[in-house]
């Protein structure tokens, strides 16, 4: 069974932990290259290669040693060396040993044993998100819309990749996203890790017309500057501008009042579904510490019960 996941950040990371789990699964992981800040946007800047912030967390959830790797490559220097993680720095010296980024990834595969699995760039073009606003002023790069939206009133009226008509996709990523059996949405930031993928021309159109299963997995939390709007039909809303999802995942356990708390003080607050729908599929996801994640277990389980669930109907049909 092929399964494909489209994303990034840290939403892209947990999910991934959990596909892992499931057996007789082989993952792509289509990862978004918009980002242009810290570590990473200054390596992109000087080097001209893929944003390796989002790269280097999937590699590490695809690796066979994942709590090793993740603090070798998520080690951060001080500002010495400009906060750099040690992951971008060694995926930066591979690009530049081996001739490109295409070669660096595939030799990153090697060196932290994933086999199987692959990590795919949404596109090795250099991608510039930009928002539009309602009086049509544009803000360009995904820091600077994230910085502009939480200290503004106004929200984006749309998302779009600058000189988009010279944004190539990867055709890993259409291969990927033809053969899987099951496409994965999200978790993760709406705009700069989900739909900045969908924005790069032939994914969307190569979403809708695959055979795949699409599902969206929702976030958990709002988050000031990319999704403020408290409900999950939102989120959907601006996910079916470019694909309809088969299947909706959404966590049903309400999160500890304590936690909330904490949230609410950075204007965060708690997903919920308000309209019932056949595709939504309800189930405790989350993992209570310090912070609300995904946890790996629970949702390597409920995705295996709906990829046995659907495998089976396929087959009779």
């Amino acid at each position: 069974m092929i399964v494909t996941s489209i994303g990034g950040g840290t939403g892209s990371f947990h999910l991934l932990l959990a596909l892992k789990r499931i057996p007789d699964v082989r993952i792509n992981a289509i990862v978004n290259v918009s980002d242009n800040g810290g570590s990473t946007g200054i390596l992109r800047t000087l080097y001209g290669i893929v944003p390796p912030g989002d790269v280097r967390n999937c590699l590490v959830a695809l690796s066979e040693e994942t709590e090793a790797w993740t603090k070798v490559f998520g080690h951060r220097f001080d500002e010495k060396l400009d906060n750099h993680s040690l992951g971008n720095l060694i995926l930066t010296g591979l690009a530049q040993i081996y001739g490109s980024f295409d070669e660096a990834l595939e030799k990153a595969h090697s060196i932290l044993g994933i086999k199987e699995h692959k990590v795919i760039p949404v596109t090795y073009s250099s991608t510039t998100l930009c928002a539009e606003l309602g009086n049509g002023k544009v803000i360009k790069g995904e820091t600077e819309i994230r910085s502009f939206l939480l200290g503004s009133k106004q929200g984006a009226k749309r998302f779009f990749i600058e000189e988009v008509d010279q944004i190539f996709p990867n055709p890993d990523a259409i291969r990927a996203i033809r053969d899987s059996d099951f496409l994965i949405l999200g978790p993760g930031s709406l705009y700069s890790s989900l739909i900045s993928n969908l924005l790069v021309p032939e994914i969307a159109s190569s979403v809708k017309s695959s055979r795949a299963k699409k599902i969206l997995v929702s976030n958990i939390m709002t988050e000031p500057g990319e999704m403020e709007n408290e409900t999950v039909e939102a989120i959907l809303d601006e996910v079916e501008k470019f694909v309809k999802p088969d299947i909706v995942l959404i966590n049903s356990k309400k999160p500890s009042l304590h936690l909330l708390e904490n949230y609410r003080l950075e204007k965060k607050n708690a997903l919920k579904a308000v309209k019932k729908d056949t595709r939504y599929i309800m189930a405790d996801l989350i993992n209570e510490k310090q912070i609300l994640r995904h946890d790996p277990i629970k949702l390597s389980r409920i995705l295996g019960w709906i990829f046995m669930r659907n495998s089976a109907i396929m087959k009779d049909s």
